[in-house]
């Protein structure tokens, strides 16, 4: 089933029911995944121990079914942002089936379709955890892979055949979405909905930069929301792809000085998902109209140049936004069931991982990348 494509299912179809043989949990707590041993390596199969921290009243284990693959898990082990641990099982794009539930953990049961996201879990004590931003707590980031647990183990994520998380981090997906097209949800889902539904984008117009992995979730969520939606690609040959996400219309971004130009001080928000940060941040925040706001989700390495007077002189606003919290992500699932909002995605075997990421890296993918794991092929 390499490379196949899932397209979006109507919104009242239901796709999920309780398996009627629920799967037990990982024997002698051990799991099977593909893992990166050393910085750039390709990805080879290990057998690993889950992590034991999370096995208490308060923890969810499932089998992973499905998991999304994100660019940032590639540049997470290419080493792009720092030191890291190894050997390292990526994937913070979940989806799988409780196998065991914790007492404390009451919206989900065993047998349920669950997914977890990147945020491994947060101190829920903090003045942003206790506001909602669990993403921004005082205490840091604790990714679902590669972090060191306090008794002295470590995070692994969806590429592996069982995944250890926090019930409070862990979300019943709705039954009218297929497990495939609801992985990526989990980061260039949420990464996208949380910031334009806090620019209250109903009735403005919003472009989107860059129609990949997080942008066609950006125009589809916009379009939803009640926008005019603009995508600013590269891409001359794409309108009716790009209208069929619900975009009015595209901006070609070849010749970007023309492109500025042409289209200045049209935009009330613009969202970038480009990663690389060479490109020209003043010729696309001139197209912003005053006192509108420029949204940056595409995270690489490197610094943004921008000339402070193309912020001062229109009044103009820069944000960054990082995924959401557990509440965030469970409002962001309805949206999607109300909806029928999924990610268009490529699915194929876990054991291909190596193939995905190629094609990640490749920008050949169409438009995510999502891999399945054994005896799960058939898997709505």
């Amino acid at each position: 089933m390499s490379g196949e494509s899932v397209e979006k299912k109507p919104k009242s179809e239901i796709l999920w029911k309780s398996p009627e043989v629920v799967p037990g949990p990982a024997k002698d707590g051990l799991a099977v995944g593909m893992a990166v041993h050393v910085e750039k390596e390709p990805f080879k199969p290990w057998t690993y121990p889950l992590p034991t921290y999370f096995t208490g009243d308060d923890h969810v284990e499932m089998k992973v079914t499905h998991c999304g693959v994100c660019h940032s898990d590639i540049h997470t082990v290419n080493g792009d942002w720092g030191a890291a641990t190894w050997p390292m099982v990526p994937g913070h794009e979940v989806v799988g089936i409780a196998v065991k539930v914790g007492k404390n953990v009451k919206h989900v049961k065993v047998g349920d379709r669950v997914a977890a996201g990147p945020q491994s879990f947060s101190c829920q004590e903090c003045g942003e955890c206790k506001a909602d931003y669990s993403q921004y707590c005082d205490e840091g980031w604790k990714e679902c892979f590669g972090t060191k647990l306090p008794d002295g183990g470590f995070t692994f994520g969806g590429y592996g055949s069982y995944h250890r998380s926090v019930g409070a981090f862990t979300h019943k997906i709705p039954d009218n979405l297929s497990s495939a097209g609801a992985a990526p949800l989990l980061c260039a889902g949420i990464t996208t909905y949380l910031p334009l539904r806090n620019a209250d984008v109903k009735g403005k117009k919003v472009a989107v930069v860059g129609v990949g992995g997080l942008g066609h979730l950006a125009v589809k969520f916009a379009a939803a929301m009640g926008a005019e939606v603009t995508c600013i690609s590269r891409s001359s040959d794409k309108e009716a792809l790009f209208k069929s996400l619900g975009a009015s219309g595209s901006i070609n971004a070849s010749d970007l000085k023309k492109a500025s130009e042409e289209n200045a001080i049209k935009f009330d928000v613009m969202l970038n998902t480009i990663s690389s940060t060479s490109i020209d941040f003043n010729l696309y925040l001139a197209m912003l109209k005053a006192r509108g706001t420029f949204i940056q989700v595409g995270a690489g390495p490197g610094k943004m140049q921008i000339a402070p007077p193309t912020m001062i002189m229109k009044g103009r606003s820069l944000v960054g936004s990082l995924v959401g919290s557990p509440q965030q992500t469970r409002e962001m699932l309805d949206f999607c069931s109300t909806h029928g909002i999924e990610a268009t995605v490529e699915v194929v075997p876990v054991a291909e991982v190596n193939t995905a990421v190629e094609k990640v890296n490749n920008s050949t993918a169409h438009f995510r990348m999502v891999v399945v794991h054994p005896g799960h092929e058939n898997d709505l």
